[in-house]
């Protein structure tokens, strides 16, 4: 019944009060600016209200209004430049004027000290626990100065303050002023130093927390980069359990394998295999990334890579072309003195693939397709040092790609193919883009 009645989830201030607010706002500064928003046309509308009802004379009407085109003031400044601190420094300077000298007219039963002690916590709020200590000190030194300035004023008079209560026209000596009392300035003052530096205190810890869950966010963000791509990652922030199945018309598969691993890896122990599998991986990657091909998973010591699946790039073949031939021709790079020689074999091929998250406990992004199938069994039919290509697949790097003569092979489960060696490539015309950390 009452969930009928009543909304499930209601709006965001900010997503009701939007002035000021810019496309770039985080939501922390839009809600900053809907609270202030919001405070200003309170107190415009407290104002409005009480000059309407006030029988004051003139002139203490005229001043009680000034304090509402303050307030519009404040709103066109938010609305105009978008910044908080901007409204702080051209509204907080006035209004602390303002009430300033209603307390000297008028005294403490018009306007009271109360109007110093949000000021201090709004400077924490909007400009931080830095550049809050002048204006907490500001507002302790308005508090205990104005007791004292204010029986040192000499009684001025103006026909504009004339009323039954004030017949002289008394400004700042009225009969139905109340003095300021020194003793009530020195204990709110008091007070305003305890609510500051428990606000301070408050938010400092705020601060921390917030710091330390960015930090975390952070490391979570880089941890999903560094598994999936920028696309399936984004997505999986935004839900955790949402099913993602992409198509893609046109990637290019990439399998590179250590050439007689099996026998390099019985003579090393463990920590020395994962070394060598670590610096053999390292290299590869730092190649990928130069030639925006992505990895998408090791198995033992095959590596998989794919290029044209987060770009809208046509020449992923070719990238990818280029990126088998530096890898085979880099392979020495990985030799270690007294070692086994390292030969890298590879194998690709372009075609449709289907892409997707599998998992709850550990999601796992991985690519599914002919395409997969037969760039794996090109690289495991290859020799060292080679890459494998399709003869057809390779008639479509264009110039620049040289390629052994065309022999039949018969893969199990495709039947015969047409299958070249890829043995060269002129340098590109135009250098690749990196992979940023987020692909």
């Amino acid at each position: 019944m009452l969930a009928d009645m009543f909304p499930q989830q209601l709006p965001r201030l900010s997503d009701v009060v939007t002035l000021g607010q810019r496309p770039g706002d985080d939501q922390r500064i839009r809600d900053q600016k809907a609270v202030c928003t919001c405070l200003l046309l309170l107190v415009l509308a407290t104002g409005a209200f009480y000059v309407t009802v006030s029988d004051g004379p003139p002139f203490q009407r005229g001043l009680e209004a000034s304090l509402m085109l303050l307030e519009c003031v404040g709103l066109a400044v938010l609305w105009w430049t978008g910044s908080v601190r901007k409204l702080f420094y051209a509204y907080i300077p006035l209004y602390l004027l303002s009430i300033s000298v209603l307390l000297l007219v008028f005294g403490t039963a018009e306007g009271d000290f109360v109007g110093f002690i949000g000021v201090p916590c709004a400077a924490i709020v909007l400009l931080g626990v830095r550049e809050s200590w002048p204006w907490f000190l500001i507002c302790l030194a308005a508090m205990v100065t104005l007791p004292i300035i204010d029986p040192l004023i000499p009684d001025i008079r103006h026909p504009g303050f004339v009323s039954v209560n004030n017949p002289l026209g008394s400004i700042f000596d009225a009969p139905d002023k109340k003095p300021i009392d020194p003793i009530e300035g020195f204990s709110l003052g008091g007070i305003v130093a305890v609510i500051y530096f428990l606000f301070r205190a408050f938010n400092v810890q705020l601060s921390r927390a917030r710091h330390a869950v960015e930090t975390e966010k952070a490391k979570v963000d880089r941890l999903m980069a560094s598994i999936y791509p920028a696309s399936v990652a984004a997505q999986l922030k935004e839900d955790s359990a949402a099913q993602i199945a992409m198509q893609h018309p046109s990637v290019t598969i990439l399998f590179a394998d250590v050439v007689g691993f099996t026998p390099i890896a019985a003579q090393q122990d463990a920590a020395a295999l994962v070394d060598t599998l670590n610096d053999i991986f390292s290299h590869i990657d730092q190649l990928a990334g130069q030639f925006g091909v992505e990895k998408i998973k090791t198995i033992g010591d095959a590596y998989m890579g794919a290029c044209g699946l987060n770009d809208d790039g046509r020449d992923h073949l070719q990238r990818a072309a280029r990126f088998a031939l530096a890898l085979v021709e880099s392979s020495d790079a990985l030799q270690r003195p007294g070692a086994a020689p390292i030969q890298l074999r590879v194998g690709l091929h372009t075609g449709p693939v289907t892409a997707g998250v599998l998992g709850r406990t550990r999601p796992h992004y991985d690519i599914w397709g002919n395409t997969v199938n037969i760039a794996a069994r090109l690289e495991t039919s290859g020799a060292a040092g080679q890459v494998q290509i399709l003869a057809d697949i390779a008639a479509e790097l264009g110039p620049g790609f040289t390629t052994s003569a065309p022999r039949q092979v018969d893969f199990k489960g495709l039947g015969p193919r047409q299958v070249v060696t890829l043995t060269s490539a002129a340098r590109a015309q135009r250098p690749f883009p990196p992979l940023s950390p987020a692909d």
